[in-house]
């Protein structure tokens, strides 16, 4: 056989026990959609107290689970106490500041929050061209009822050039070697009660001179608005293109990261929303780990919507590819030779279909789900 040659991605998360589930539900995105030459080394960042035992040993089974992966937890133990947090931000969001430094021998890493799916190999994205830049990320919405604006006009940021700090790339060597660990204290010090987003505050503030955007397929939180024209309008952009057309549409039909920030699989947003693209597909992901009865518990809104479909979702079959009108052609077939029980998973199924064309991810391995549906 011959011998392959791995290219290692390093790709760091930090959370708490409270969010466990989201984050290896990402984490098994990123493993089920990796190409077979790539090695993903996770780091868990987490404070001292704030991960169990029982929720690390949840994470690193998913070494024994996947091929050519490693998981290491790193404990930042005290590191950030006292920082400004909130209802929505642990003080676990300030730990990827704390990256070039833990990691001495790692020049580059994909930093990802938990509320994140990948639908491809991470290597396009880690080998983007980071040189004289410290952080690459999404662009952030800017209107005058949030923070975004506040952050702009109290800091002198540019319109427009905001990143969202959920989904980046970031050139710890570079960072390193210009010291930006120490402005990074400076500011915190100066400013601590001037940080309305947090570590996203501080990414562009301090890291603004060499920051930029990653391609639009990696890190799209659009929430479905599909053109640049609709993005520039919700987002306050400036006439400069960020994207052109083409690149959002791209990033629409063939995306690498979403970064889900309205949470779908929340009881809050199932409740509104019911089925819908984006919590679809991120049952999808949640049924191929290994936590899914526990995560549907939990979450119990959108456990019931994947119970009840369960059949109609392939039990645990469907993956994503590039062929989405495959799924519409196979239903099709179905409906045609479903005998009468099958009228609420032709239902069920209906409703799928509506929304097929918004799925930002494709779907393959059917032949599993119809054919159960015609014994």
């Amino acid at each position: 056989m011959e011998e392959i040659n791995l290219k290692t991605i390093p790709v760091a998360y930090a959370l708490n026990d409270a969010f466990l589930y989201p984050t290896i539900v990402s984490m098994t995105s990123v493993l089920e959609c990796k190409n077979e030459e790539t090695f993903i080394h996770f780091y868990i960042l987490h404070s001292e107290g704030e991960l169990s035992e029982e929720s690390k040993n949840k994470l690193q089974s998913l070494e024994k689970k996947y091929r050519n992966c490693a998981v290491e937890i790193i404990n930042c133990k005290d590191a950030n106490r006292g920082i400004s947090i909130d209802a929505r931000r642990s003080v676990a969001a300030y730990h990827r500041l704390l990256l070039p430094n833990l990691l001495p021998d790692t020049d580059k890493i994909i930093y990802l929050d938990g509320d994140t799916l990948a639908y491809a190999d991470l290597s396009e994205m880690y080998d983007i061209d980071m040189t004289n830049y410290y952080v690459k990320g999404y662009p952030d919405e800017e209107s005058p009822w949030n923070s975004r604006e506040w952050t702009r006009e109290t800091f002198g940021v540019e319109r427009g050039k905001h990143i969202i700090s959920g989904v980046i790339l970031l050139n710890l060597d570079l960072i390193r070697k210009n010291k930006i660990d120490d402005r990074i204290k400076e500011f915190i010090e100066q400013h601590p009660n001037d940080l309305a987003q947090h570590d996203q505050t501080i990414i562009n503030i301090v890291m603004r001179e060499k920051l930029g955007f990653l391609p639009a397929r990696w890190g799209d939180s659009l929430k479905g608005y599909k053109t640049i024209w609709q993005m520039r309008e919700v987002m306050q952009l400036p006439d400069d293109e960020i994207y052109t057309e083409e690149e959002m549409d791209d990033a629409e039909k063939n995306p690498g990261i979403q970064h889900l920030t309205w949470k779908p699989w929340s009881n809050h947003f199932v409740a509104k929303h019911g089925i819908f693209p984006s919590n679809f597909n991120w049952a999808l992901m949640a049924q191929r780990s290994d936590f899914a009865e526990e995560i549907f518990d939990i979450n119990s809104n959108i456990g019931k919507l994947v119970r009840t479909n369960r059949l109609a979702m392939g039990h645990y079959s469907i993956l994503w590819d590039d062929a989405a009108e495959e799924l519409y052609n196979s239903i099709n077939e179905m409906k045609k030779t479903a005998n009468p029980s099958s009228e609420q998973i032709i239902q069920n199924f209906d409703s799928m279909q509506k929304n097929i064309g918004l799925l930002s991810g494709k779907i393959v391995e059917l032949n599993k789900t119809i054919e159960e549906l015609k014994k």
